[in-house]
Parts: C-alpha cells; structure tokens; sequence
C-alpha cells in the first residue's frame, strides 16, 4: 500500500512541475504525458516489489531532473516525438538498473 500512495504523490509532483516549467501549449501534453509515463512504469516495479520505495523515489527524483533538462531542449526545438521516445527509454533503463541492483543485494 505504501508503494501505491507514494506513486499518486508522486504522480502528482511530477504533473504539477511538468506544467510549471513547460512555457510551450503545444507540447504540454507530451511532457505531462511522459512524466506520468516515468512515474507510472517505477510505480508499476514498486507495487510489484521488484524495487523499493526509497529507490523508486530516488529514481523518480532523477528521471524528472532528467524531463525538466530535456524540456529546456525542447523550448528550441519541436521533437515532441523524439522527446517522448527518449524519456520511456530512460525510464526502462533505470527501472532495469535497478532491479538489477535489488537482485544483487539480496
């Protein structure tokens, strides 16, 4: 249950930040959309034990330092697609990473 509340607050930061930062109407949608995406997929390995909590979060923290520099990109150029692609993939290889390191540590 902890990993479903911390998902939905995390949820929540994420779309708010998201709406914030992103100056762009036209792009709005795919930041949102990628945000939930990265939140969605670390929550999905939370709530299946895969991962941890702390880590989850940690990697959320990441991932949306990450969104927020490919946003600052994205004010200069209009690869919504490309920046949609780009932040999935991040977010699977971080998900695997560290599920990965979870395995190894126990």
């Amino acid at each position: 249950m902890n990993g479903v509340v911390a998902v939905a607050v995390l949820v929540v930061v994420v779309v708010v930040v998201v709406v914030v930062v992103s100056g762009s109407s036209v792009g709005l949608g795919v930041d949102v959309v990628s945000g939930l995406v990265i939140v969605l997929v670390v929550g999905v390995v939370v709530v299946c034990g895969a991962v941890s909590v702390v880590l989850a979060v940690a990697v959320c923290c990441c991932l949306l330092f990450l969104l927020l520099l490919l946003l600052l990109l994205f004010v200069f150029c209009c690869c919504c697609l490309l920046l949609f692609v780009v932040v999935v993939a991040v977010a699977a290889v971080f998900v695997v990473i560290l599920s990965r390191i979870q395995r190894a540590l126990r």
